[in-house]
């Protein structure tokens, strides 16, 4: 895996709501395995309060933009504090990815480890889905992406 990651930001338009949006993306040299971390600060007058109706629609429609299918899902937690949900997808074409997703603090975190089928048991995913944590805004030890 590259050391730097590819980084982008952009602004996605949703109905009247506009989302801000940085990604974090580590891709293998022949493309096959990805990583990424993907944060959208979601605008303050949008709830949030139905996090696990919003965490599945996320999760859906990610999972129908990727053509990938949902083979596994479940509630997680990160740090014992925040609610997630982590899903796991195939592809026809050989791909398979676990993919999380946190609400914290106004914004809608996407990790993502994305590898060949015949890769899917490598300890490398979950090692790199377990790396984050959440700093508080306050922290000086770790700077929000």
């Amino acid at each position: 895996m590259p050391v730097n990651p590819e980084v982008s930001q952009r602004s996605v338009a949703d109905g009247p709501a506009t989302f801000e949006t940085t990604e974090l993306k580590w891709v293998s040299a022949n493309g096959a395995t990805v990583f990424g971390c993907i944060q959208n600060e979601v605008p303050s007058h949008i709830s949030l309060d139905r996090e696990d109706e919003i965490l599945t629609t996320i999760s859906q429609q990610a999972t129908s933009a990727a053509k990938t299918r949902i083979i596994a899902q479940e509630s997680i937690r990160l740090a014992k504090r925040w609610n997630g949900r982590e899903v796991q997808v195939e592809s026809d074409e050989g791909s398979y990815g676990v993919l999380r997703y946190y609400i914290i603090n106004h914004r809608i975190y996407q990790l993502q480890a994305i590898v060949p089928k015949s890769r899917q048991k490598s300890r490398l995913i979950h090692r790199f889905l377990n790396s984050f944590g959440y700093a508080s805004e306050n922290s000086e030890s770790t700077p929000p992406i």
